[in-house]
């Protein structure tokens, strides 16, 4: 089998950083100490886990994030976690949702591709959030499937889309955001 490229190459260079490395022949313990190596010696760079975003909120900050569901290279449950410790910090719904808005993207890629809609215009709706105070209730997706539009209007992380029973489902507006 052919090893996941982006995988291999974060083992081969960021972390063992040798270049010749043969993942193929990596054992299960030395997975697990090349694992154990990265999150020692990256996670104060580039680790993701830390819910205080107290100085970032109270600096006026936004955050306006959307994930892919069918993303090959970073899972979408991480994303939702991370949600999750910030829900359990905030003091409400309220106020999370007064500086960080998650949305997921059923069939959608890593940033782009995938089978379902990605978000077309998620840093407008960010801009119009940080300098109109418009926050997103939702974000517009589309794509094109079999030359057919095919468009959500992607609901605010813990609702879902729900179709309303009856309409087009290729479209948006057959769809409800529901708890």
């Amino acid at each position: 089998p052919v090893p996941f490229v982006t995988a291999e190459a974060w083992l081969k260079y960021a972390i063992a950083q040798d270049p010749s490395l043969d993942t193929s022949k990596l054992s299960l313990s030395d997975f697990f100490h090349l694992f154990k190596q990265s999150v020692n010696r990256l996670t104060d760079s580039l680790g993701s886990d830390n819910p205080d975003l107290t100085g970032f909120k109270n600096a006026g900050g936004k955050l306006l994030s959307w994930h892919g569901m069918a993303d090959p290279l970073i899972m979408h449950g991480g994303t939702v976690l991370y949600w999750n410790k910030l829900s359990q910090k905030a003091s409400s719904q309220a106020e999370l949702d007064s500086f960080y808005r998650l949305f997921l993207a059923p069939g959608a890629g890593h940033c782009f591709g995938g089978v379902g809609p990605n978000p077309m215009e998620p840093l407008s709706a960010l801009v119009d959030w940080v300098e109109k105070g418009i926050s997103p209730d939702t974000l517009f997706a589309e794509t094109t499937m079999s030359g057919k539009s095919v468009s959500r209007n992607l609901c605010p992380y813990p609702s879902t889309l729900q179709h309303d029973g009856k309409g087009d489902v290729n479209s948006a507006k057959s769809f409800t955001c529901t708890q």
